[in-house]
C-alpha cells in the first residue's frame, strides 16, 4: 500500500501519493527569503523546504515589493518584511520579467537569468553595484515576449530597463544590449558616471536625477530622446545623433558649456536652470528643425540664433544678454521672452513677422531702443 499511499504537502492542501511525490525533481529552497518569493507567487512548497523543480521552470515573472498587509487582532497595517537574499534568482532560469521594489539587497547576482526581457530595480537602498552585462535584456527586434508591466516612451517603444531611486548605487555596468529600444536609469544620487556605449539600439534614453559628471556614448543614429537633466556635468557636448528629437539638460548647476554639431532633426531643447552656464555653442549646428529652445535662467551674454528659421518658442528669462539680440533670421514665432536681462538694449526681428507672436521683455528692462530689421 506504500505507492497509494496519500500525503500532504506543507503548504497547499493538495494530496499526492508517495509514487508522485518520489518523481519530483525537488530542489531545496536556500533561506527564508526564496521561500517568502516562492510563496508569494503561488508555488507548492513541499515538506522540509523543497519545491519541484517543474514549478520552477514554469516561473517566468516575479514582482515583489512591500504592499500594506491587514494584520489581524491589531487594527492596524504593516509592511512585509523587505528580503536581503539574492538566492531565489538562482533557481528560475526561465524568468522573463523581474520587478523589485522597496528591498535590502546588497548585490543581484544575474548569471543564471539570461532569459530576462524586462528588470525593474527600485527604492533598493542598499544596493550599491549593478551588473546587468550578462543580460540580452528587451524585446526590441526579437521575437520575445514583451513585459506586460513595460510603460512606453516617446517614441513608443516598451522601457525594459529601470533602475530607479536606488539612493546608494553607484555603480551599474550595462553591458551590450542591442535589444533595448529604451532604458531609464535615474534618481540614483551615488551614480556619478555611466557607460552607455552598449546601447547601440536605444532610441530613449532617461538619465535624469542622477549625479552624473559624465557619461561615455557612441554617435547613434538611433537616440529620439536624451534625458540629462539634473545631474552635476560641467559641460556637454553633443555630436552627430542624427535622430535626436528631445534633449533635456536643464538643471546641471555646475554646467559652464554646451556644443551641439550635426543634430539635423533636434526639435526640442530643455536647457533651463543652468545658472552657471556662459556657453551654448551652435556655430556648425545648422538645424531647420529646431523650434523650442529653454535657456532660461542661465548666465548668458549673447547666443547667435541665425540657423535655426523655424524657432518659435524661444525663452531666455534670466539670463544677461547684452547689448542687443538679433531676432531676425527666426521665422513666424508663438513666443519668445526676455524677461529679466537687465543689459539689454536692442532687440532685432524680422518685421515680416512683427505681429506673429508674443514678445515678452518684463517690467525691470529698460530698452534703450527697439530696432525692427529684416527684408519684407
Amino acid at each position: 500500500m506504500v505507492g497509494s499511499q496519500l500525503l500532504m504537502d506543507t503548504y497547499y492542501p493538495k494530496f499526492i501519493t508517495e509514487a508522485d511525490a518520489a518523481a519530483l525533481t525537488k530542489v531545496k529552497i536556500p533561506d527564508s527569503d526564496a521561500k517568502r518569493i516562492f510563496l508569494s507567487h503561488g508555488l507548492k512548497i513541499l515538506k522540509g523546504d523543497y519545491v519541484d523543480q517543474a514549478d520552477l521552470d514554469l516561473v517566468f515573472d516575479i514582482q515583489y515589493y512591500n504592499p500594506f498587509n491587514f494584520r489581524k487582532g491589531f487594527g492596524g497595517y504593516v509592511y512585509y518584511a523587505p528580503i536581503k537574499s539574492d538566492a531565489f534568482l538562482a533557481l528560475v532560469p526561465n524568468l522573463n520579467s523581474l520587478y523589485l521594489d522597496d528591498q535590502n539587497f546588497t548585490e543581484l547576482d544575474f548569471s543564471a537569468n539570461t532569459n530576462l526581457v524586462y528588470l525593474e530595480i527600485a527604492n533598493c537602498h542598499f544596493l550599491t553595484s549593478l551588473d546587468i552585462s550578462m543580460l540580452n535584456l528587451g524585446s526590441f527586434g526579437l521575437a520575445k515576449q514583451k513585459s506586460e508591466r513595460a510603460r512606453r516612451s516617446k517614441s513608443g517603444y516598451p522601457i525594459e530597463l529601470y533602475i530607479t531611486n536606488n539612493t546608494q548605487l553607484a555603480s551599474v555596468n550595462i553591458g551590450n544590449q542591442p535589444s533595448l529600444a529604451a532604458v531609464d536609469i535615474s534618481g540614483n544620487y551615488y551614480l556619478t558616471s555611466l557607460d552607455v556605449t552598449g546601447l547601440a539600439y536605444a532610441y530613449d534614453l532617461y538619465l535624469d536625477d542622477n549625479s552624473l559628471t559624465s557619461i561615455s556614448m557612441n554617435s547613434n543614429n538611433y537616440y529620439y530622446t536624451l534625458d540629462l537633466s539634473r545631474n552635476k556635468f560641467a559641460s556637454l557636448s553633443f555630436s552627430k545623433l542624427t535622430n535626436l528629437y528631445y534633449l533635456y539638460i536643464q538643471e546641471n548647476s555646475q554646467m559652464t558649456s554646451v556644443t551641439l554639431d550635426s543634430l539635423p532633426n533636434l526639435s526640442y531643447m530643455y536647457a533651463s536652470d543652468n545658472t552657471n552656464l556662459s556657453t551654448v555653442d551652435f556655430s556648425s549646428f545648422a538645424n531647420t528643425n529646431l523650434y523650442y529652445l529653454d535657456l532660461n535662467y542661465a548666465n548668458l551674454t549673447s547666443i547667435d540664433l541665425s540657423n535655426f528659421p523655424n524657432l518659435s518658442y524661444l525663452y531666455l528669462d534670466e539670463n544677461d544678454i547684452q547689448p542687443s539680440i538679433d531676432l531676425s533670421l527666426l521665422g513666424p514665432f508663438y513666443a519668445v521672452s526676455l524677461n529679466n536681462n537687465p543689459s539689454l538694449a536692442t532687440v532685432y526681428y524680422n518685421s515680416a513677422y512683427q505681429n506673429s507672436g508674443n514678445i515678452s521683455f518684463g517690467s525691470s528692462v529698460t530698452l534703450i531702443d527697439l530696432n525692427v530689421i529684416g527684408k519684407q
